[in-house]
């Protein structure tokens, strides 16, 4: 029985359950990507012109990339609650909009829709930043390819409620909005007491590591247990040939004259508050890319239901 029970337990803190779990609401979370599937939908029951579901779209867009409230309540709260905000968001915006489509509440003017719609899309930041800081703690030294894979079910999903909503073959165009309701609502509050952080974390190079003084063999220790990750420690030979390696280097740069190297710049895996990444160059870099490629999703949806 305890053998059962430990295994049990194993099973529900491992890190691979969490990336299932993670994948499975991704496949569920890119409701933004319907938005060219229900917008006809939208046009005829509403008698909408095209500028008008242009304006729903701008709404849409500025929804799902307006991820600000869902990073600072990620902190605040546990994910769970998080995530059970992102659900209401996502349940009251669309299916205020469902009912509206189908007469079964009255007709809003269009400024009300668009803050419908908004709220709506703004659920699916929860559900990514949730997935996201889930999975990327969990798997420290994969970041990159779970990111890659997260990100790729995200934009399936629209493809994956589509084929779900054409195998019902419902004559009703409206239940399409109605799935993209239900279907998140039920997926993510199974599973949002599972998407959560676990496994070994990475931690970040303790200072007691890096000594107090500005010795160059401090700096270089530092530097191979930045590499390393403190997760493994390399052999004698290798940690050898890295301090020859770096000494080398540190030489080369002193002679070009880059001067005193500061042990801070080493660990470049250091936690961030919000004020404090505003004033980093990657950040403002990662926004200026999404704020330039942003727009390309609405164009070819205004093109596509024109």
């Amino acid at each position: 029985m305890v053998y059962f029970t430990g295994r049990i337990h194993l099973f529900f803190h491992s890190r691979w359950l969490v990336l299932v779990a993670a994948v499975w609401m991704q496949s569920w979370a890119g409701t933004g990507y319907m938005f060219g599937s229900i917008s006809p939908v939208i046009k005829s029951a509403l008698n909408y012109k095209q500028r008008q579901i242009a304006s729903l779209g701008v709404a849409k867009d500025l929804g799902g990339s307006v991820g600000l409230s869902a990073g600072t309540l990620s902190e605040i709260l546990p994910l769970w609650a998080a995530l059970l905000v992102g659900v209401i968001q996502n349940f009251v915006g669309y299916g205020w909009i469902w009912l509206v489509v189908t007469g079964r509440a009255p007709a809003l003017p269009l400024w009300a829709m668009c803050i419908l719609i908004f709220v709506g899309a703004n659920g699916e930041t929860y559900f990514n930043t949730a997935a996201l800081v889930s999975c990327v703690q969990s798997f420290p030294r994969s970041r990159g390819p779970v990111v890659g894979v997260l990100k790729g079910f995200a934009g399936l999903s629209g493809a994956i409620l589509t084929q779900l909503y054409t195998l019902v073959r419902s004559p009703d165009h409206a239940s399409l909005i109605f799935m993209v309701v239900v279907g998140p609502t039920i997926v993510i509050i199974n599973l949002m007491f599972i998407v959560r952080p676990v496994g070994v974390e990475e931690t970040l190079l303790p200072e007691t590591h890096c000594g107090t003084g500005d010795d160059v063999q401090d700096i270089i220790n530092c530097e191979i247990e930045a590499e390393k990750g403190n997760v493994e420690s390399p052999s004698a030979l290798e940690r050898q040939r890295l301090i020859d390696q770096r000494r080398t280097d540190m030489s080369e740069a002193a002679a070009g004259g880059v001067g005193r190297i500061n042990k801070r710049r080493l660990q470049t895996r250091e936690d961030c508050t919000l004020l404090e990444a505003l004033t980093k160059a990657n950040i403002w870099l990662i926004f200026c890319c999404l704020l330039l490629g942003s727009g390309s999703g609405l164009t070819v949806t205004i093109i596509w239901v024109r």
